[in-house]
């Protein structure tokens, strides 16, 4: 039975009173007669003057320190389980704060209680490649939009001429369905084929849901007719040398697909799709520039962020397509599946795709309807995001700072031009002090070609960010993030031992400060470093590739090899 810590001093009052048996008490109050009878009797009562035992740290602490992780969470460096209780750790060691820990180091038991009273949980990152986080620039996301944006206003196109193409492969053995079973058994599911062997696929929609036939490329230098399937949706073959994606390919699909079944109006079309190498050859440019087609490129290694198709269309694609291939493989065990069932699977997948999807797509893209928000900010790079959002404030103040003097320009009173006196002779000074004076802050100003704009008895000073080193830089914003976390601080708060307490009403939480050491932000940092450039070293041939050799006897050939070297350099002489 649960019960409120008010609920239950209203008891024992009503009970101590005698306005109330124990038995009415309970039933009212909702509180166990024998938890009420302890209290009466004072067998037992409240230890602290909170329910449950009392924390380690203070909720100021914790909560410095739940900031500090979300903080390294949004940069791409989160901490494990064992980081974090090390780090708390050091914390606790290097400061000299008493605590029961065993070894100065908190138990799992307190992790877990930690992480539910601060809302954190234990998670699987998901892998993003530097490139990719670093693509996620606001600089080249906003200005995609801009773009995007500007296209669409000027030759004034409808969702349905909006086209989004992207490719993927699909393997030919499941690996995303669940099965039911025992706990504590190892199960396996029986496969046909190593589960390495896979095939590329062009598909395209348009913001509307429409679908256009698929493109599947098979592995082979000729295309066979056994390997087509026939349907009414036309979908389309080629094959290529690796199974890859080729220019000639993704021209001939521009040129038997896109254009017959996407042009037939005179109204204009918008294909939006990645840069790749195969897509941007001169002719696809031509022809679609004869055909009114407007081709918008997405910014490199961004499509995990802005290709509609990428961010909703691909994983139910290839859910379906692991749901009929664990059906067929049941029906067809030991055999591998044939290039025509491939067709068919996947034929029959695509068509079955609610446009619902598709729109989804498109509209958590921001691409139609057009929301620039809806990338969300966890997702940029923080440097670039920072830097960005800097640039933006600058911009903005300096907007301002115009629009008032272009509001007050035809209107100029005695106090303006008296004004605008003062701000030429303040400028005059400033010219003198940036020519006499040996100040960095100064040289800083004339290195960086600092924008000025006047206000009344002051100057504002607007420094456009620059970044010497991308990694180092990060480093150096980091930082300042982690600082800002909430209630950093480089002092501690201790809460006193808290007396054992036969009453309820609440004492003063008087709290002790004591300086620290070193914080938990420092000691955050400290396990953050740039990586040196790779130099390159100069490499020796020491055998074959089949030969089998240890380490000494490549050292042994190298010096051999040298001295050899010498003796014919030796007898040139």
């Amino acid at each position: 039975m649960t019960h409120s810590q008010e609920s239950l001093q209203k008891a024992v009052e009503m009970v101590k009173a005698k306005e109330m048996t124990t038995y009415k008490a309970a039933a009212i109050f909702g509180v166990l007669r024998s938890t009420i009878l302890a209290r009466v009797k004072g067998k037992r009562g409240a230890k602290y003057e909170h329910r449950g035992r009392p924390t380690t740290f203070t909720a100021s602490i914790e909560k410095n320190i739940a900031g500090v992780l979300h903080t390294m969470e949004q940069c791409g460096f989160g901490l494990t389980k064992r980081e974090v209780i090390g780090l708390v750790g050091q914390y606790v060691t290097r400061n000299n704060i008493t605590t029961t820990f065993k070894n100065s180091l908190p138990g799992d038991d307190w992790f877990v209680r930690f992480t539910r009273r601060n809302k954190l949980s234990i998670k699987k990152p998901r892998a993003v490649e530097i490139a990719r986080k670093k693509a996620a620039n606001p600089f080249e996301v906003q200005e995609f939009y801009n773009l995007l944006e500007k296209t669409i206003s000027e030759i004034d196109v409808r969702p349905s001429r909006v086209y989004n193409l992207d490719e993927t492969s699909f393997n030919l053995d499941p690996s995303k369905s669940k099965i039911v079973g025992v706990q504590g058994y190892s199960c396996t599911r029986t496969t046909s084929t190593p589960g390495r062997e896979n095939i590329t696929v062009l598909l395209g929609a348009n913001a509307c849901g429409e679908k256009i036939p698929p493109l599947i490329i098979f592995k082979g230098t000729y295309l066979w007719n056994t390997w087509l399937y026939e349907d009414d949706n036309n979908t389309t073959y080629a094959a290529t040398r690796k199974g890859w994606m080729e220019t000639p390919v993704f021209e001939s699909y521009f040129d038997n697909v896109i254009i017959p079944t996407l042009c037939t109006k005179k109204e204009p079309l918008v294909i939006i799709y990645d840069g790749h190498s195969t897509h941007m050859d001169i002719n696809i440019i031509e022809k679609a520039s004869a055909n009114n087609i407007t081709i918008i490129k997405l910014p490199p290694h961004t499509s995990h962020i802005l290709q509609p198709l990428d961010i909703s269309t691909m994983k139910s694609m290839k859910d379906r397509w692991d749901k009929y291939l664990v059906q067929w493989q049941r029906k067809n065990i030991g055999k591998k599946l044939p290039k025509s069932e491939f067709s068919r699977i996947m034929t029959e997948v695509w068509n079955e795709l609610e446009p619902d999807i598709i729109i989804n797509g498109f509209r958590k893209a921001g691409i139609w309807p057009i929301d620039r928000h809806q990338v969300s900010q966890d997702k940029y790079d923080q440097l670039a995001l920072k830097r960005w959002e800097n640039q933006k404030k600058s911009n903005e103040n300096i907007n301002e700072h115009v629009s008032l003097g272009e509001n007050n320009e035809g209107e100029k009173t005695k106090e303006d031009l008296t004004y605008q006196e003062e701000n030429i002779i303040m400028e005059n000074e400033s010219e003198e002090s940036k020519e006499n004076s040996d100040d960095k802050e100064t040289e800083e100003k004339n290195a960086n070609n600092c924008a000025i704009v006047k206000n009344p008895g002051m100057f504002k000073l607007q420094l456009p960010q620059k970044i010497s080193n991308e990694y180092t830089e990060k480093i150096v914003i980091l930082k300042d993030e982690i600082i800002k976390t909430p209630n950093s601080q480089n002092s501690i708060t201790v809460e006193p031992a808290r007396p054992m307490a036969n009453h309820y009403k609440t004492n003063e939480n008087k709290e002790q400060i004591i300086n620290t050491n070193v914080t938990f932000e420092e000691l955050v940092l400290q396990t953050i470093s740039r990586g040196d450039q790779n130099t390159p070293i100069k490499k020796k041939r020491i055998g074959r590739g089949a030969e089998v050799i240890t380490h000494k006897e490549a050292i042994a050939r190298i010096k051999k090899e040298k001295e050899t070297k010498l003796l014919k350099f030796a007898n040139k002489k």
